[in-house]
């Protein structure tokens, strides 16, 4: 793992300085370090490989391997670390901030630090604990898809709200960096859940029905349904079967993931449920 100097890491901390800002900005700095050192850590102990650390202007950011690959469990576990680890400062402070300031700007930092990346949205970490809990409901696919929208929604409220500030006499952008930074990150995820369960759904099924963990889910079709509409509601951590329908409402076959996918592959995006039943 290597440690990367973000060049407007180095011209922010020279601006903090001039603007009279550098103790506050190093003790927010400091907090969002330590938040990503805990996803670090925790990706460490599950074997999980760290690139790089690059140091920003608002903190840190862990690049590793992708995480969904290794399983729901996996993920969720390095997504509360760094909350946890948060959390863990806001206590420490709570108990020091009597004996000085910076303590109070360091229990007031991690607070928020902790509690903004609580939030149920992607791509956030509370986004991929919630993914983690509704793929045992859903598909992959649908889970981040109304994560997202919530990530959209929670971006731009954060945006509006301080434009409103802005205009009452606030002088703080934060807000809008903050939205920035989440409807961004809505992008990349949304770009990635595309690809997601064509590459690693196959491979992270093989290793949880070899451990025997993997739960069962049946989704009920119609024949003349598309086949999209089934893959969409697949997840990694479930095996599926789908259950095909006639005009009266009885099952007159039932079909493995396999067979759905590659039905998906042979007859694309807008293909239907009775051309695989009449392979």
């Amino acid at each position: 793992m290597r440690i990367k100097l973000n060049v407007f890491f180095i011209l922010f901390l020279f601006a903090s300085y001039f603007i009279g800002w550098l103790q506050q900005s190093l003790i927010l700095f400091f907090s969002v370090v330590l938040h990503e050192l805990g996803h670090v850590l925790a990706a460490k102990k599950l074997k999980i490989e760290v690139y790089e650390v690059e140091l920003l202007p608002y903190g840190g950011v862990a690049r590793m391997e992708e995480l969904s690959k290794f399983g729901g469990a996996a993920e969720a576990v390095v997504s509360v670390a760094g909350p946890a680890t948060s959390l863990v400062l806001v206590l420490l402070c709570n108990f020091l901030r009597e004996f000085s300031g910076l303590f109070e700007s360091a229990f007031r930092y991690n607070l928020i630090i902790c509690v903004f990346n609580l939030l149920p949205v992607i791509p956030l970490d509370g986004g991929r604990i919630a993914r983690n809990l509704m793929v045992f409901f859903m598909g992959y696919r649908q889970a981040t898809r109304i994560l997202i929208l919530a990530g959209r929604a929670a971006a731009f409220f954060l945006m509006g709200y301080n434009i409103y500030m802005l205009t009452m006499g606030s002088k703080s952008a934060a807000l809008i960096i903050a939205g920035i930074f989440i409807y961004i990150g809505t992008l990349k995820e949304e770009k990635f859940s595309s690809y997601y369960y064509m590459f690693t759904g196959n491979s992270t099924k093989g290793m949880l029905i070899a451990r025997g963990r993997i739960r069962k889910r049946f989704i009920r079709v119609r024949e003349d349904t598309r086949i999209r509409f089934a893959v969409s509601r697949f997840s990694p951590v479930t095996l599926c079967y789908v259950q095909v329908m006639d005009a009266s409402g009885e099952i007159i076959r039932i079909l493995s993931e396999d067979e759905v996918m590659k039905g998906f592959l042979k007859y694309g995006y807008d293909g239907r449920i009775e051309q695989i039943i009449n392979i």
